[in-house]
C-alpha cells in the first residue's frame, strides 16, 4: 500500500543532455523500485537554456526574423534529437 507521496524534481542543468537524461532516469527507478512504498510523482524542467532559446524564438518571430527563427529553432531541435539518442 501506498503510503506517501515522494515528489523528485530535476532542474534544466540535471537534464542538459542525453547523459544527465539518463542519470535522471537511473534515479527516478532506484527511488521508486517499490511501487507500493510511494506515490511517486517526477517534475523535469526543461533543459538547460532551453527557455532562453524559446524566447529567442518568439522575440524572432515577433520581429519577422524569420531566418534568425529557422536557425535558433533547427538549433533546439538538434539539441533534443542529441540528447535523445545518448539517453537512450
Amino acid at each position: 500500500m501506498k503510503t506517501h507521496v515522494q515528489v523528485l524534481k530535476f532542474g534544466g542543468t540535471s537534464v542538459g543532455n542525453g547523459e544527465r537524461i539518463r542519470r535522471v532516469a537511473q534515479i527516478i527507478a532506484r527511488t521508486f523500485h517499490d511501487p507500493e512504498e510511494a506515490f511517486p510523482v517526477v517534475v523535469v524542467s526543461a533543459m538547460a537554456k532551453v527557455t532562453d532559446q524559446l524566447l529567442r524564438i518568439a522575440a524572432f518571430v515577433y520581429t519577422n526574423e524569420l531566418e534568425a527563427y529557422q536557425q535558433e529553432l533547427k538549433a533546439l531541435k538538434q539539441k533534443h534529437f542529441e540528447a535523445a539518442e545518448k539517453a537512450v
